[in-house]
């Protein structure tokens, strides 16, 4: 009997195994079948699908046609090609953001004689690293693209800066491996670095002294900064990168050789040798602007990364040929450690290896956490609902803490350069006719946008929300933004003199706001809600604390 038991208990054993082993095998093969289903059906001579005639054959099946076909039938490559830079070129004017602009030193008249300053006039930034890549196909320059547009470009300075840029005056990406600054794997782990030419060696006899030659319309300075994945931005000093140190430690600031130069060109606009400063920002990122504000800068214009048609974006805009009608999609503060979550930002390592914390691997060092805090405080919604609270005088939002660039209380306009939402234009535009309709669960808000004086050019027309804070939101620790953008619509470009009346839908839904700590859903509270429109986020709450009776 103790034999028979053994061998039927095997007997199953054996059958069990067998069969988990063909679960797993079906699992697994199932898999890679589905993943390469085209190329087995190719082999094996399978067709999955049935075509199946309907009407009389003469039908035009082709649901999505090319507008890019010749008489021939065949793809016509070079028009496709041509329309895709037409629209990476409307989308880069477009897009670019004019943050102030003095005495209207911008646009640009043509034959206006000007300067280029900054290696990155000729090694400009037209993309980033990571996703955000392209493998661009420029041939063209700044200089000859403004050139192209009207203006006059210096000549002996341009190739001053070629020169700098063979004795290695390059921006961009530095490999730190065997630098011994990744302590865990320094295979992989890069530095963006500036690599700005001193102002000493535009002066220096053996590129031929191009500051005694300059042109007095105008100084034209660029500053590029690289951001990606696998790319640290944040503090990198070292003799071996040859990057030229920033201020604050802060890449997002000027580097000490961005601001030589911005220097000594303020003191050749107070001598009377320049007439105006014009600030290129070929960047993606949010730039701190503690120090940029200190060197009598006319206009300032962020450019973003404009891919291949990067150049003639740059000539377009500062000639006038393109009005800029971007608008920010951050907060751009005159201190970058402003932001809550840089409160709990640095080097964290933990002690303890194990316990849930999973083993390195190659582009990860899994020894490293950060405190995550802010919640939803982030961008504007830390900065627009701190300045409300302010206001209304709630909690210590006037007091000291996360003062950085103010001294003594909070004030919002010591921390902010720029709202959300900010953007100027060479357009003079008026706003009328605001209304909001109910229709159904939704709200329809009209606005009515008039050029009333300059060149045509479009505005945008920006809605925000503020919702009430009640007192289950106190007791519950749910957290809302005093204002939230929630639409926004761009008009056609208006001839002076033309108007025209932009709608925006606000869904009912975005009046709800998440209860994770008593429901679990969205709830919709009872209280005041306000609908607002501003040329920023901080134009449109002052509109509501207005409503209010809030004095601000």
């Amino acid at each position: 009997m103790l034999i028979n038991r053994v061998l039927k208990r095997s007997v199953w054993c054996i059958i069990t195994v067998f069969l988990a082993v063909d679960f797993a095998i079906a699992m697994i093969g199932g898999a890679v079948a589905q993943k390469y289903r085209t190329q087995l059906n190719g082999v094996l001579g399978l067709n999955p699908y049935e075509i199946v005639e309907t009407g009389d054959g003469t039908e035009d099946t082709e649901y999505y046609k090319s507008d890019y076909y010749k008489k021939d039938g065949s793809y016509d490559h070079e028009k496709m090609r041509e329309n895709s830079l037409n629209v990476s070129l409307q989308a880069a004017t477009e897009g670019t953001v004019l943050l102030w602009n003095e005495n209207d030193a911008l646009p640009l008249e043509k034959g206006s004689q000007v300067n280029l300053f900054g290696i990155a006039s000729s090694s400009y930034l037209v993309c980033e690293q990571g996703s955000g890549k392209i493998y661009p196909t420029i041939t063209d320059t700044m200089k000859g693209r403004l050139e192209e547009y009207g203006l006059k470009v210096n000549s002996k300075l341009a190739n001053a800066y070629k020169l700098l840029k063979a004795k290695g005056y390059v921006a961009g990406l530095v490999s730190t491996k065997g630098m011994g600054l990744d302590t865990v794997n320094d295979s992989c782990y890069n530095e963006a670095v500036i690599n700005e030419a001193p102002w000493s060696e535009l002066d220096n006899t053996t590129i031929g002294n191009v500051t005694g030659s300059l042109y007095k319309d105008a100084a034209i300075m660029t500053i590029s900064r690289l951001s990606g994945e696998d790319l640290d931005s944040y503090k990198f000093v070292t003799d071996k990168a040859k990057s030229d140190e920033c201020f604050d430690g802060n890449y997002m600031d000027l580097s000490k050789n961005e601001a030589d130069v911005l220097a000594h060109l303020k003191q050749l606009k107070e001598q009377g040798k320049i007439k105006k400063i014009i600030l290129l920002i070929n960047c993606s990122n949010a730039m701190q602007f503690k120090n940029i504000r200190n060197y009598g800068v006319d206009a300032c214009v962020w450019t973003g990364v404009g891919g291949n048609v990067s150049h003639e974006q740059v000539a377009q805009v500062l000639t006038g040929a393109a009005n800029p009608s971007g608008h920010l999609t951050d907060t751009y503060v005159y201190d970058a450690f402003s932001a809550p979550a840089s409160e709990n930002f640095g080097d964290f390592t933990f002690t303890k290896k194990g316990a849930g914390v999973p083993a390195d691997e190659s582009y990860t060092h899994n020894d490293k956490y950060v405190v995550y805090q802010e919640g939803i405080y982030v961008g504007y919604r830390y900065y627009e609902t701190r300045y409300a609270d302010c206001v209304y005088g709630e909690g210590n939002a006037s007091g000291t803490a996360g003062v950085k660039a103010g001294k003594g209380a909070w004030n919002y306009t010591d921390e902010v350069a720029f709202p959300f939402g900010h953007g100027l234009s060479y357009t003079k535009f008026e706003h009328s006719g605001f209304n909001v309709e109910k229709i159904g669960d939704d709200y329809t808000v009209s606005l009515t946008i008039k050029n009333a004086e300059g060149m045509p050019g479009k505005d945008v027309m920006q809605v925000y929300l503020q919702k009430p804070y009640t007192e289950y939101d106190k007791e519950t620790g749910i957290e809302k933004a005093a204002v939230e953008l929630v639409g926004f619509a761009k008009t056609r470009e208006l001839a002076e003199g033309e108007s025209q009346t932009l709608k925006v839908t606000v869904k009912g839904e975005d009046f709800k706001t998440y209860d994770s700590y008593g429901h679990e859903t969205y709830i919709l509270e009872k209280g005041d809600y306000y609908i607002s429109v501003g040329e920023d986020a901080h134009d449109a709450l002052n509109n509501i604390l207005a409503s209010q009776g809030k004095t601000t």
